[in-house]
């Protein structure tokens, strides 16, 4: 066996075994017998291809969404919504409008939770369908993908090219990428009469989804569509305390 992939091996190994808890690079580097150069490497090499998640400087790695994905591990969502879905069914039975959970997985849109209102005039999930491109989830989605997610997603899709959100090479997207990362919220006015947005859920410096919402502009006026951006943020804020 190549040596590289064996130690690549027993260091995802060895924190699979860690029961979900971070380890540092010093712990995988001693636990694994490799010199931390060598161990930093190795490491580095499977976060940037998404089998590793890097939560912080000094708390370590866990696995990252890759390693679920090979398997096709549906308990790591199903764990996930869990936690999420009673803010989730808080959020429609309070403000009576759709709210959803999205995130990359395989180059392609990963459905983890949706909730639809009951309202007379209603945005259908076909707003979701289509180009990730078009929605304000799909695009923090690819933003706060890894390297081969987002390779994956190239490579599938090819360069976005909608007509708000176009590129002509891949060093304009991941210009574009990169400030999205610092986006705290994406609001869209690219389809005509709906109004969404979306927000990036993070804990740790780990990215798990973007949480959206979305309705018809002409539920906005008389205070319904601030009462809904304010209890949209205050779901995302809940949603993120529970995953600290």
């Amino acid at each position: 066996m190549i040596n590289s992939v064996k130690r690549a091996s027993d260091i995802l190994l060895l924190v699979a075994g860690n029961a979900g808890k971070p380890m540092t690079l010093s712990s995988i580097a001693a636990a694994a017998g490799l010199n931390t150069s060598t161990c930093a490497h190795i490491v580095k090499t499977l976060a940037d291809c998404g089998l590793l998640t890097r939560l912080g400087r000094r708390e370590g790695y866990i696995l990252g969404d890759t390693a679920y994905y090979l398997t096709r591990d549906r308990s790591f969502d199903e764990r996930l919504t869990d936690i999420i879905l009673p803010e989730m069914e808080r959020f429609v039975a309070e403000h009576n409008e759709n709210i959803v959970a999205v995130r990359l997985s395989g180059g392609a849109r990963r459905l983890i939770c949706s909730l639809t209102a009951d309202n007379d005039i209603q945005i259908g999930s076909r707003v979701l369908d289509g180009n990730l491109c078009s929605t304000p989830t799909g695009r923090l989605s690819i933003a706060h993908a890894s390297p081969a997610e987002l390779e994956s997603y190239i490579a599938l899709h090819g360069l976005p090219d909608v007509p708000d959100w176009h590129f002509d090479s891949l060093d304009e997207l991941r210009e574009s990428l990169a400030a999205l990362r610092e986006t705290e919220e994406l609001v869209l006015h690219n389809r005509p009469g709906i109004w969404h947005a979306a927000r990036p859920v993070l804990s740790r410096g780990r990215f798990f989804f973007a949480l959206g919402v979305y309705l018809p502009e002409l539920r906005f006026p008389g205070g319904h569509g601030e009462r809904v951006i304010a209890g949209f943020r205050e779901t995302h804020a809940r949603i993120r305390e529970k995953l600290m």
